[in-house]
């Protein structure tokens, strides 16, 4: 029978046996449970629990890092380097995504309806682009031209640049 001690012992040289597994999950997990609370996925005692679980990945990420020596921790370096973007970017700009995302899917009873009733209401589109039509295509033409005149000026731009080297 084996000892708690040496159990501890066996998962954490299994863990770190692979840092960059464990750095790829937890900086998926992190970003996922931070698009979770601040897109307010989970309520009250969930997003405690998300919280922590977040907190845990952490603490397993540290264990991880000290477990198996110089060369996990080399391994981890650039999870930890990309960990503040990621945060950063899921929560400025997935959790915002999302939200948006759910208000216009969602059904108001009135104009100022602060709280909608999220309920796959797609006609919402089908109003917008058929009363926006004009405007729709003209911001579609105008995103048009500026990719094709990015591609035909900064190309040859490029080109050129490359073969001065």
């Amino acid at each position: 029978m084996t000892s708690v001690v040496s159990a501890g012992k066996k998962w954490g040289v299994s863990l770190s046996s692979r840092p960059e597994n464990v750095g790829l999950g937890v900086m998926l997990g992190l970003g996922l449970g931070a698009v979770a609370l601040a897109a307010q996925w989970v309520k009250g005692p969930s997003a405690v629990l998300v919280a922590v679980a977040m907190l845990a990945m952490v603490v397993g990420l540290i264990y991880t890092a000290f477990a198996g020596g110089l060369e996990a921790r080399k391994s981890l370096a650039p999870y930890g380097l990309l960990k503040p973007g990621m945060i950063w970017l899921c929560l400025f700009f997935l959790a915002p995504l999302w939200s948006m995302v759910v208000m216009s899917l969602s059904s108001k009873a009135g104009r100022f309806d602060f709280f909608p009733d999220f309920t796959w209401n797609f006609e919402n589109y089908r109003i917008a682009l058929t009363k926006f039509r004009p405007q729709f295509i003209r911001s579609f033409s105008y995103a048009g031209i500026a990719t094709l005149l990015t591609v035909v000026i900064g190309y040859p731009l490029g080109m050129e640049q490359h073969s001065r080297r």
